[in-house]
């Protein structure tokens, strides 16, 4: 995939256009019960461009989450820094409204090196509308058969602006039974209620603190809430015993009442009828709760994606909803017929989605990572990694070895018209990117090789 190669290929019954380094295949026709993908239309090259990247942390920083105030446009971002084998977790916000300058760099959790990362889930930050900032992390420690050392969830709260977080609360339930949690996302609602999603593993805890793994499941779906500010949490909600190992559970509190989950679940391959016998399917699906939380809908398939795989995706779905209540949603599927990033809509609240709209698609593309915004026009940005060289081709893909392009696009609420921006990461190797939206400005937040990089794009008089 080679930057900047602008090329119409028409290929029997499909188009396949080159935009920037990343092309997208738009079909024509329907193959057997396959996922049919939406015919692209409308797609433009912006002769606009973000800003010039902003390094907001270097020297070992990775992880990065960003949240930008919808009403100031002032930037947080928490993101970790590791140095000797130890890592901590560390905020920063915008100064005086300015993207060019940050504040000095406070550590958020209280124990020192309490904090893991795999490369494949940051730590979260969400901020609510009276200013209280919560920030959501992995820790992890040493436990036998547990590959990656048993896993937890941490919460830490700020109230004061970021100027100081309150100690680290576990997330857990007494009554529930001994769990490690990982591949994590959170959201707050209007009421101020906290939702965790995460895949969470059932252990035994021997009396003399042992920890052995009980996973007769390997893996669930699942989502507690706390009611209190994050001070304690209500009995963990299995959603589902049949989902992908480790694959992010993404939340989205779109109200106080309308809570949506997505994650990836297993489907068996006939003639199999067990969906924890390989080969499965393992496709995205989302469940849609009208009560907050206290009940969810069967999950929905966002698409027949058909995507048959004998191990770990660790990619997510995330999701946002715009002021009419659509939801919109990306993924990757490596689905052997169409492996991509794709886009759709639900205008039913979760019950149906739009046929697919291609983002990233190929001969063969790895699992990358993508993420959405809404901004106050309804306009959806997407951002993703579209890796190029070695990891574009090589089928022994590692999150870690990532070289990519990050691309952004918006579509706009009007008519649909989707345009491509040129790469914000300029000739750096880029990865891993977060995308946020606020009142005249959209942020994407991403990782170089050794940095947390910021781009801006002004929308004052750049969209409509």
């Amino acid at each position: 995939m080679k930057p900047f190669l602008f090329l119409m290929l028409l290929i029997s019954s499909s188009l396949i256009l080159f935009l920037g380094s990343s092309f997208v295949l738009i079909s024509h026709a329907q193959t057997s019960n396959e996922t049919q993908v939406s015919p692209l239309i409308n797609v433009t090259m912006s002769t606009l461009q973000f800003n010039p990247s902003i390094k907001v942390a270097g020297n070992g920083s990775h992880g990065a989450d960003m949240y930008i105030d919808p009403k100031t446009d002032k930037v947080y971002v928490t993101y970790i820094n590791t140095q000797n084998d130890e890592s901590n977790l560390f905020f920063v916000k915008s100064l005086d409204n300015s993207t060019n300058s940050f504040t000095k760099p406070i550590r958020i959790n209280d124990k020192p090196g309490d904090v893991m990362w795999d490369g494949r889930v940051p730590p979260q930050i969400e901020v609510t509308d009276n200013g209280t900032i919560y920030t959501l992390w992995v820790s992890s420690k040493d436990a036998p058969g547990f590959m990656y050392g048993f896993r937890t969830l941490k919460i830490a709260k700020s109230i004061d602006g970021g100027e100081t977080f309150a100690p680290a609360v576990s997330i857990v339930n007494k009554n529930d039974p001994n769990q490690a949690k990982a591949f994590q996302t959170f959201d707050i609602s209007d009421n101020g209620t906290i939702y965790v999603g995460s895949l969470n593993s059932d252990v035994n805890i021997l009396r003399n603190g042992t920890i052995l793994q009980n996973d007769t499941y390997g893996s669930q779906a699942s989502l507690i809430a706390s009611t209190d500010g994050g001070k304690t949490f209500h009995s963990n909600v299995v959603m589902d015993k049949n989902d992908c190992e480790c694959c992010n559970v993404n939340v989205l509190a779109a109200s106080a009442d309308d809570i949506y989950t997505s994650w990836r679940k297993k489907f068996p391959v006939a003639p199999n009828t067990d969906p924890q016998v390989d080969p499965v399917v393992r496709d995205i699906v989302v469940s849609h709760s009208s009560d907050g939380g206290a009940t969810f809908s069967q999950p929905v398939k966002v698409a027949n994606d058909s995507f048959v795989f004998g191990g770990c995706v660790h990619v997510g779905a995330p999701m946002v909803v715009d002021s009419k209540g659509n939801l919109h949603i990306v993924w990757y599927t490596g689905a052997e017929d169409h492996p991509g990033i794709y886009y759709a809509i639900s205008k039913d609240r979760g019950k149906t989605f739009s046929t697919p709209i291609p983002v990233l698609t190929g001969d063969w593309i790895p699992p990358l990572r993508a993420d959405l915004a809404v901004d106050n026009k309804n306009h959806v940005w997407l951002a993703w990694e579209d890796s190029y060289g070695l990891t574009a081709l090589d089928e022994k893909w590692k999150f870690e070895n990532t070289s990519a392009n990050i691309f952004v696009e918006k579509i706009s609420s009007n008519d649909g018209k989707m345009t491509e921006f040129p790469p914000v990461n300029g000739q750096e190797n880029a990865r891993a990117p977060t995308i946020a939206s606020g009142n005249n400005l959209i942020g994407v937040l991403w990782n170089g090789d050794n940095s947390i990089n910021l781009s801006i794009l002004r929308t004052d008089n750049n969209t409509k």
